[in-house]
């Protein structure tokens, strides 16, 4: 450090006051609260303090300072002082006033001592930066009756280091979106400097972040949670060349965030129907997610079915531009779909960003015949269930006056899917609504009036294990399920082996006193 340098003007200030006594005070003096007295002077530095900058190494650098008088009386300025490192020279009219003190005696050259009221003086500072490395002192200018006057003075003698752009700004950005920029750091000669450091600032929002640095790169990224103004500091460093400071600003805007909405929220239907569903309001997009299901059901959401006769035969996937989704009810049971809407900048609803309550319809499909027999399969060998070449199991349905197994017109099943039992006409006529040859099912089995009395045998037929074209898909688990007046009343399951092995499910019986199903469970190793 080097000592304190000081020019003393006056001596004690009682003295120095008897000595150069004060000049009569203007007529409203007494406005600046000294009745009777000289109101006090006012010391006025511009700028508050001189950055150098980076100063090339064993050059200098010269700034200016400007001293003025703004009070009412004049300025007696008692000592001028450098406190820090060698380095500063302070001059007036190129005499260095730390040598020759003096030259503050009568600084503004009219006459009188001290510096005359609304009068102003411009020192040169100058940097000497005869070595690399930071500098940094403090000026200190003290005067009569005022507060010592501190200006900070610092600078860098090295390469001199820019961030480009010198300042980030993001401009405002919906919450919870992004928004990316990136720094380059160079020398003043505009060659490109390798970055050894990149951090934020302490009081940096956690709204910024940096995504990657590399080389003389830094890329940021800025992501708002609210609706307000948001600032930072980046700092970017270089080995041995020093550190720049870049800004950051950005705000949040609150968005404006699309909306799911429904028209209804349950809706009654039948096993087997296709449904269509709409989405209300205005959005970018809609997408329908199947949150429930029957178990067995392998149904999902779908823009259209070709042909609505044989939906198990293939849909066309749900195109999210279109509010519509279609949906095939496979099983009875109950259906959940939930919608989300979307809009043209990513927002989702519901989400964080965009709260609302589920945007959720549930299809209630419960069969209305007064017997509903469903078989659906799960065959663990099969790699995919969907494709064409899968275990094939067969659902029956036997009248009370049939004698066996696979001999139409008393056994309803694949190739005798409509019989006529009578009495005349559709009502006690039972129908295999879906014969399916593959995968996992479902199959299904409706009569609308049976006989009183009569007793109605329910099997399963493992028509088919063998894997196309070589080889076998082995055991298959098959589930039956009987409502009853669209109550579900019995549901059972049977591992399957081998091709035409029989499984005899159950018998429903109509009685005065209502139906009822009697479980058989009884299994064949082949078709009886």
């Amino acid at each position: 450090m080097r000592p304190l340098l000081v020019a003393l003007l006056c001596g004690a200030l009682p003295a120095c006051i008897a000595e150069h006594p004060p000049i009569a005070p203007d007529d409203d003096a007494g406005d600046a609260g000294w009745p009777g007295l000289l109101a006090p002077p006012s010391v006025l530095v511009e700028p508050a303090a001189l950055d150098f900058g980076a100063v090339e190494p064993g050059t200098s650098a010269t700034r200016t300072l400007r001293l003025t008088n703004d009070g009412r009386s004049t300025l007696m300025v008692q000592a001028v002082a450098l406190e820090g490192p060698a380095g500063f020279a302070v001059t007036l009219d190129g005499v260095d006033v730390i040598a020759h003190p003096e030259v503050l005696l009568n600084p503004d050259g009219m006459g009188g001592e001290g510096l005359s009221r609304g009068a102003g003086v411009e020192l040169q500072v100058t940097l000497q930066a005869d070595a690399p490395g930071p500098y940094a002192a403090d000026l200190v200018i003290m005067a009569a009756d005022l507060p010592a006057t501190v200006v900070p003075l610092a600078g860098f003698a090295g390469p001199c280091l820019v961030a480009s752009p010198a300042q980030v700004d993001f401009g405002v950005v919906p919450t919870g979106e992004g928004a990316d920029r990136a720094v380059v750091l160079r020398t003043c000669d505009g060659e490109s400097v390798e970055i050894t450091s990149a951090y934020f600032s302490e009081g940096t929002s956690p709204a910024f972040g940096l995504v990657d640095v590399a080389d003389a790169r830094a890329a940021l990224r800025f992501v708002p949670r609210q609706a307000q103004r948001y600032a930072g500091t980046l700092a970017l460093e270089a080995a041995g060349l020093g550190r720049v400071e870049v800004p950051l600003a950005g705000g949040g805007l609150a968005p404006t965030c699309p909306v799911a909405a429904v028209a209804e929220d349950v809706v009654r239907a039948q096993p087997l129907d296709v449904v269509t569903l709409v989405a209300l309001g205005d959005a970018a997009g809609w997408r329908w997610a199947l949150v429930e299901r029957p178990a067995g059901s392998t149904t999902r959401p779908a823009e259209a079915y070709p042909d609505l006769r044989r939906p198990l035969d293939g849909a066309e996937a749900d195109d999210p531009r279109t509010p519509e989704v279609a949906l095939f009810l496979d099983l009875a049971g109950r259906y959940v779909l939930e919608l989300e809407a979307l809009d043209g900048a990513g927002l989702v609803a519901p989400s964080a960003d965009c709260p609302q309550a589920p945007a959720r319809v549930t299809i209630e499909a419960w069969p209305d015949e007064a017997l509903h027999i469903e078989l659906t399969w799960v065959t663990p060998a099969d790699p995919d269930p969907s494709d064409e070449n899968g275990a094939d199991l067969d659902l029956h349905l036997r009248h009370p006056d049939a004698a066996e197994w696979g001999q139409p017109p008393l056994d309803c099943y694949y190739a005798n899917s409509s019989p006529d039992w009578g009495p005349p006409g559709r009502p006690g006529n039972p129908v295999l609504d879906i014969d399916a040859v593959h995968g996992q099912g479902p199959e299904h089995i409706s009569l609308a009036e049976p006989e009183l009395g009569g007793s109605y045998r329910i099997g399963v037929d493992y028509y088919r294990e063998e894997r196309f074209p070589s080889g076998h898909f082995g055991v298959s688990e098959a589930t039956v399920r009987v409502y009853l007046g669209g109550e579900l009343a019995a549901e059972l399951t049977r591992a399957m082996v081998a091709t035409h092995d029989f499984w005899e499910v159950a018998a429903v019986e109509w009685t005065p006193d209502g139906p009822r199903v009697d479980v058989i469970d009884a299994y064949l190793p082949a078709s009886p």
